[in-house]
């Protein structure tokens, strides 16, 4: 059995809606990447981490992805409440964010 480095993420970019008071609806994320990121043509996976607050976007080609990153990168807001809110996009790394809550003081 052959086990490949490949990373299972390599054409693909996230949107973070971390941070967020309300999270955009699954039809609201759909419709931004198409009519804001100028994406759907090149898309061919959508995965939404609700747990995360984030939205893997997988592309034909890594250069696709690229290029959406580096056209939309700090450009987008979404307003809750009267309070505009940027929308980070990012290519996906396959880094694990971890948080350490209550360490013990040093």
């Amino acid at each position: 059995m052959e086990i490949s480095a490949k990373s299972k993420r390599d054409n693909t970019f996230k949107i973070l809606y971390e941070g967020i008071p309300k999270r955009p609806s699954r039809l609201e994320v759909i419709d931004f990447i198409i009519d804001k990121l100028l994406a759907g043509e090149h898309v061919t996976r959508i995965q939404m981490c609700s747990s995360t607050a984030t939205v893997y976007i997988e592309t034909e080609t890594l250069e696709q992805a690229q290029k959406i990153v580096r056209e939309n990168k700090g450009k987008h807001f979404i307003t809750v409440d009267g309070t505009a809110h940027p929308i980070p996009i990012a290519m996906e790394d396959g880094a694990t964010e971890m948080r350490l809550h209550e360490l013990p003081p040093y």
